[in-house]
């Protein structure tokens, strides 16, 4: 699970850290997803979800950093004291479970 805010496109930026091993699994292969759930208790099976399916590729994000900066200021120590590495989600099917 990590953070996100959606870029000037719609498309959602992520910081993360290049020794997880998510990150080492999206270097090599770039096809995941990303699911959004309604917020609530109980079973999530049992929530609205959307799950998108797409691509991830490292990005200079440009001044979509300081959006991201704005949401999770901690965030900016990791990027400049961490190393941390924005990547860029591009979207190319959704499907919704409602």
């Amino acid at each position: 699970m990590v953070p996100y805010v959606l870029d000037r496109h719609g498309e959602p930026l992520l910081l993360l850290s290049p020794l997880s091993q998510h990150t080492k699994n999206i270097d090599a292969q770039a096809h995941c997803c990303l699911t959004l759930t309604q917020p609530g208790d109980g079973d999530v099976q049992q929530r609205q979800r959307l799950t998108v399916l797409g691509d991830v590729a490292r990005t200079e994000p440009g001044d979509d950093a300081q959006r991201y900066f704005r949401y999770f200021p901690q965030s900016r120590s990791y990027h400049e004291q961490l190393g941390f590495v924005f990547y860029r989600f591009t979207s190319v099917r959704l499907h919704w479970n409602g």
